[in-house]
């Protein structure tokens, strides 16, 4: 009788194996694009969320093989490697390092942490190990074609692209040796005969290579259906713009003026606001003033809305006000009431004769106290235009959530100073002014007693260009850059025996920002 059971029990099992075949059939069926055949499930979930290995990336058969040896394994053999790869950092073995990082890669190469991590490493950690300045070089290209091999496998993902723009404009533009690093990589043949041989000379800039990274990253996110992750929208659309700066920037302090250096601050302003709505730029180059971004409700906006959007709210206002005539004066004479005798003695006052410290406590307690909000009208509305009441405001909360958010994209990039920033150093006044600063240090260079006439002929020109664009004194960098030639221009006057005037022309810009070694009578 046991035997019988236990053969029925088999056969049930086997019974229903069976019938589970066809539903794990259907699930499990791979994908044939040649023959039409659009596979299971799984092969459909996996093709439209691009998570199969054909939209990530290229397979590589050397990486594949090395995961089959590694028999279920290969979480323990990659910490394995990333502890040898940190001791070998440690004990500065970089042959062995290089060699264990190629093997992680080989073995994770489409989780993109191994590749945006070590890539920063390379670039950024084991390059300051280095005392030559070709070295730490070396390291820095090291780590962007460590990314560029990661993005061959990870090509849906927009984040190495960004990475490497990131590593190409600011490791090597904005480091301690960025001089010489500016220099190494425009005389690289070997990193651009890998990059693109095809590339002009005039272009081999790390700014300009940096930027095809951003646009590139940009493209995926715009026109390729890839989506934009771990970065934030307006820093993230916003660079492509800010490395024309640094170009543009990077060839004046390399003695590059004129019509060259007017062209790119206008292209800069361009893909600041407009791009190639205004001027013939790459078709990737949608101004960051008109790229439309959406807010949590789903209202889309500008940058470059703002006035519009201010004036629209002006008109819903007025309107509001017009439909319910009468009741904000209401509302108003009721807070005037409840307020304390000597507070709604000041509101009724004449503003004509009052004192400054009345005009403004008066205008505290206006934008306080007896402040009415559009609800607070729309609340005591008549009942005859409550329905259109509450329509516009409506209509006023979605303005004002889109004017919130243009004002928080303005600050995060700082948006407003560098459209000034840009216009002021396209200008034929900022152009002048900045050759005038040149030139004064490059005489400083040469004999300092002779750089006096110079930086004081520089320093009236950046005294009309702070004036016309007040902005700029807002920039800690360029005060920064100010005062440095400020301090040589104190040793030009020490050269000559005479003190640093009292009235000396950029004053307010050593009282915004105080150097810590104080220049003449100032900050003493």
């Amino acid at each position: 009788m046991k035997s019988h059971q236990s053969f029925l029990r088999k056969v049930l099992y086997l019974a229903g194996m069976a019938v589970l075949l066809y539903p794990l059939s259907l699930l499990g069926q791979p994908r044939a694009i040649q023959a039409n055949v659009p596979g299971g499930v799984l092969a459909r979930i996996r093709y439209e969320q691009n998570l199969s290995y054909a939209e990530l990336g290229e397979v590589d058969p050397a990486s594949e093989t090395l995961k089959l040896a590694t028999l279920g394994f290969r979480c323990v053999a990659v910490d394995v490697l990333w502890e040898k790869a940190y001791r070998y950092q440690i004990t500065e073995d970089w042959t062995s390092l290089s060699a264990t990082l190629e093997q992680i890669a080989r073995l994770q190469p489409h989780f993109i942490n191994v590749w945006r991590f070590q890539g920063w490493n390379l670039s950024f950690n084991v390059s300051v190990e280095w005392d030559d300045y070709r070295d730490r070089y070396f390291w820095v290209i090291r780590g962007i074609k460590f990314l560029d091999q990661g993005q061959r496998y990870n090509q849906r993902d927009m984040r190495l692209y960004w990475d490497e723009g990131w590593f190409t404009g600011y490791k090597i533009g904005r480091s301690d040796e960025y001089r010489q690093f500016r220099r190494l990589f425009r005389q690289d043949k070997d990193f651009f005969d890998w990059y693109n041989p095809d590339w002009e000379v005039d272009r081999r800039d790390n700014w300009l290579v940096a930027r095809e990274s951003f646009l590139e990253a940009v493209d995926m996110v715009d026109n390729r259906g890839v989506r934009r992750r771990g970065i934030d929208p307006y820093l993230f659309f916003s660079e492509p713009a800010k490395t024309r700066m640094w170009y543009a920037e990077a060839l004046e302090e390399e003695g590059t003026f004129g019509q060259r250096a007017r062209r790119n601050w206008e292209l800069a302003l361009d893909a600041w606001t407009y791009g190639r709505q205004t001027v013939q730029l790459d078709r990737r180059d949608v101004g960051f003033g008109v790229r439309e971004f959406t807010t949590q409700s789903g209202y889309r906006f500008r940058v470059l809305d703002l006035p519009a959007l201010e004036q629209e709210e002006t008109v819903l206002r007025q309107r509001l006000e017009l439909l319910t005539t009468g009741v904000k004066e209401q509302l108003r004479r009721q807070k005037i009431a409840q307020l304390p005798p000597e507070e709604r003695k000041l509101v009724e006052a004449d503003f004509a004769t009052l004192s400054q410290e009345e005009r403004a406590r008066r205008k505290k307690i206006e934008a306080g106290k007896l402040y009415i909000h559009p609800h607070e009208i729309v609340k005591h509305a008549p009942k005859t235009v409550k329905a259109e009441a509450e329509s516009i405001l409506r209509q006023l909360q979605e303005v004002w959530e889109k004017i919130r958010e243009v004002r928080l994209c303005r600050t995060i990039i700082n948006y407003s100073y560098w459209e000034q920033r840009c216009k002021a150093e396209a200008s034929p006044l900022g152009l002048k002014a900045r050759e005038l600063l040149y030139r004064a240090y490059q005489a400083y260079r040469k004999d300092p007693v002779s750089a006096r006439k110079p930086y004081e002929e520089a320093f009236a020109a950046w005294r009309q260009v702070l004036d016309r664009y007040a902005l700029l004194k807002e920039d800690p960098s360029l005060l920064d850059d100010l005062i440095l030639h400020i301090r040589r221009y104190e040793e030009v006057l020490k050269r000559h025996d005479e003190p640093f005037p009292d009235d000396f022309i950029l004053k307010d810009v050593l009282e915004a920002r105080p150097p810590e070694t104080p220049i003449g009578n100032f900050g003493r």
